[in-house]
C-alpha cells in the first residue's frame, strides 16, 4: 500500500463481500460493511470487522474513520440470534449466544477505546446491538429515513444498558426495551441517541465532512483528549460484560427464547 489512496475490498467466508474500505488522501477512512441482507453481527462477520479496524487504527494514514452500509436501507440488524436454532441442546444456544456477546463486547471495546475518531453513517434500519455499535462511535449522522430498534424482550433476552443509559437516559431506555419501540431519526436526535439528522443521500457526504474535520485535529492531542472522554465508558463497558453473562444465560435456556427465534429464523436476513 504504497499510495495515499487505495480502495480494497474485503471478501468473507461463502463469497460475501463483508466491508468495502476506501482511504481517503485527507487521511479519513470510509468502511462500508456489506455483509448478507442486513449487516448481521455474527462471530465471522464481528472477527473480521474487528481485524480491518484494527488494522486502520493501526495504519499511521489513517486518521479518522467513517463506518457506514454499502447496503442502502440498512445499517445493521443486531446479533445473529437466530443462528442459535442450529442447536437443539440448551446448553449449546446458551454458549452461542454468549460467545456472540464476547465477541460483540470485544468489537465494542475497541470502537470506544480507538485513538482515532470514529463517525457513524447510520443510512437504514439499526436494530438490537446494531444500536449500540453506532452510538459507540464518537458522532452518528443519520438517514432520515433510517429508524432505530431493540426487540431483545419481545424475543425472550436480555440486553446490555449501560451505554444506552448513558446516551438517552432511564425512561427512554426502558420504552426502547419494554415497549419495543420503534424510533425514527427525528426521535433519536431528540432524545439524544444520534448527532445529525440528514438527506438520506447525504449521509455519507455529511459523516465524511466531519470525519475530515476531525482528521485535520493534532492526532496527538485529540488521542489524549478521546482517552478522558472515553475511559469512564470503558469501564462501564466492562462492568457490564460481568453482569450480563448470569442474565444472559438464564434467559438463553428458556424455551420460550428458542420458540421466538424460530418464528424470526429467515427475517431480514
Amino acid at each position: 500500500m504504497e499510495n495515499d489512496f487505495y480502495d480494497e475490498m474485503t471478501v468473507y467466508p461463502g463469497g460475501e463481500k463483508g466491508a468495502e474500505i476506501n482511504i481517503r488522501p485527507d487521511g479519513v477512512a470510509f468502511v462500508k460493511m456489506t455483509y448478507k441482507k442486513t449487516n448481521p453481527l455474527d462471530t465471522d462477520f464481528m472477527t473480521s470487522l474487528y481485524d480491518r479496524l484494527t488494522s486502520l487504527i493501526n495504519n499511521e494514514k489513517v486518521k479518522a474513520i467513517a463506518l457506514s452500509s454499502g447496503l442502502r436501507f440498512a445499517f445493521c440488524s443486531g446479533l445473529d440470534l437466530p443462528g442459535a436454532l442450529r442447536f437443539t441442546e440448551t446448553d449449546l444456544i446458551s454458549k452461542f449466544l454468549g460467545e456472540q456477546y464476547e465477541c460483540f463486547f470485544t468489537l465494542l471495546d475497541l470502537v470506544v477505546r480507538s485513538p482515532k475518531p470514529i463517525i457513524a453513517a447510520i443510512n437504514g434500519i439499526t436494530i438490537g446491538v446494531g444500536v449500540q455499535l453506532a452510538i459507540a462511535c464518537d458522532y452518528q449522522v443519520c438517514s432520515e429515513l433510517a429508524w432505530f430498534q431493540i426487540p431483545e424482550m419481545v424475543i425472550g433476552g436480555v440486553f446490555p444498558v449501560a451505554l444506552l443509559m448513558s446516551r438517552i437516559g432511564k425512561k427512554n431506555t426502558q420504552d426502547m426495551l419494554f415497549q419495543n419501540k420503534k424510533v425514527t431519526a427525528d426521535d433519536a436526535r431528540s432524545m439524544g441517541l444520534i448527532d445529525i439528522v440528514a438527506a438520506h443521500n447525504d449521509v455519507e457526504r455529511e459523516a465524511l465532512n466531519l470525519a475530515a474535520g476531525l482528521a485535520r485535529i493534532d492526532g496527538f492531542c485529540l488521542e489524549l483528549q478521546r482517552r478522558l472522554i472515553r475511559e469512564q465508558t470503558a469501564a462501564l463497558l466492562a462492568n457490564e460484560n460481568e453482569k450480563l453473562r448470569p442474565y444472559l444465560e438464564q434467559a438463553s435456556r428458556r424455551e420460550s427464547l428458542a420458540n421466538n427465534l424460530r418464528s424470526l429464523k429467515d427475517a431480514n436476513r
